[in-house]
């Protein structure tokens, strides 16, 4: 059980250390040797437990399955229908990428590479019929599957084309344009598409999405920062306070650990009675 244990742990700080690097240096740049570096384990235990195709796809997965969540938990109630819900999906998944300069760099890389299967286009696949019955839009096997591959081409194409331009708020429309293409390619009325468009609108003003993040939770504070805080003479610093100012979370269960945590931030000499 402890072996276990611990192999859970070593997977869960190499998939965190991960995160981290891509956020820092991209997904090309983000090496196996630094997420190995990052996280104080071997070259080889990254490779035991993750292909690093693997760890972004999981990041970008589960990055969608939260948006997802906090839709439902916020505005569920409000939707009146699949195609609303897609329009408020896409338009927070954009305002989130675009608004954080690491996090839109990604996402650049993510669709000019096609770096992960599970893209906006799967779910416009998975929940593409519930959207086309909406509207009693009788179309084929066949021609679903044309539908999705031509929605996926056209959304790339428009995308690489304004991405370095795009604003979260400026380019509304023409996130809500992304988002409608595959409805309007079945043949739903513009007028049906912009009704819609609007009530999504009107649904994301609704919604908090402070706490909904692509990669990172916090801004690492600066090593200065952290280097007052473990000098304090007056009292001692928790773990869970060095976490919240620097933006990752530490090795639990003793001072070694820490200790290494702490050599890879760049903190040298400090005394370790005030860390607890």
């Amino acid at each position: 059980m402890a072996t276990y244990k611990k192999g859970v742990e070593t997977r869960e700080r190499i998939f965190q250390s991960a995160k981290k690097m891509f956020y820092e240096y991209g997904y090309k740049n983000a090496t196996i040797e630094k997420i190995a570096a990052d996280a104080s384990v071997p070259i080889g235990l990254v490779n035991y437990y993750f292909k690093k195709n693997e760890m972004l796809s999981v990041v970008y997965t589960q990055f969608i399955q939260s948006i997802k969540k906090a839709i439902d938990n916020q505005i569920g109630k409000d939707i009146e229908n699949p195609l609303q819900k897609h329009i408020v999906f896409t338009r927070v998944f954009y305002m989130i990428m675009l608004n954080n300069d690491r996090n839109r760099e990604l996402y650049k890389e993510i669709f000019i590479n096609q770096l992960v299967e599970a893209d906006i286009s799967d779910l416009v696949g998975l929940e593409f019929m519930d959207i086309v019955r909406t509207f009693d839009i009788d179309i084929t096997e066949s021609i679903f599957r044309r539908l999705i591959i031509a929605e996926y081409g056209a959304r790339r194409e428009l995308l690489m084309n304004r991405y370095d331009r795009l604003d979260p708020e400026k380019s509304k429309d023409f996130i809500n344009f992304l988002a409608t293409i595959a409805v309007r390619l079945a043949g739903v009325d513009i007028k049906d598409v912009m009704r819609n468009c609007k009530k999504a609108d009107d649904l994301v003003k609704k919604m908090n999405i402070e706490e909904l993040k692509f990669l990172i939770t916090q801004k690492a504070e600066s090593m200065e920062t952290v280097l007052r805080l473990l000098n304090q003479s007056d009292r001692r610093v928790s773990i869970v306070e060095l976490e919240k100012r620097i933006g990752r979370g530490f090795d639990p269960g003793c001072a070694g650990p820490v200790l290494r945590d702490m050599k890879r931030l760049g903190v040298g000499r400090y005394p370790l009675a005030h860390v607890v």
